[in-house]
């Protein structure tokens, strides 16, 4: 699973958790860096975290 399915995978279990934690708490549930948080959720059409 490449690190950005993992941030997807944590979005998709937990999407309520995802809007109350930052892009460190994120990374840490999903095994990744916040940068890596940030980079998915531009892929995903995002400018980034916040705008989820």
């Amino acid at each position: 699973m490449s690190h950005g399915s993992a941030d997807a995978r944590v979005v998709l279990d937990e999407p309520a958790a995802v809007v109350e934690s930052s892009t460190a708490e994120l990374a840490a549930a999903s095994g990744t860096s916040p940068a890596t948080v940030v980079r998915a959720c531009q892929r995903l059409g995002f400018r980034g975290f916040r705008h989820l």
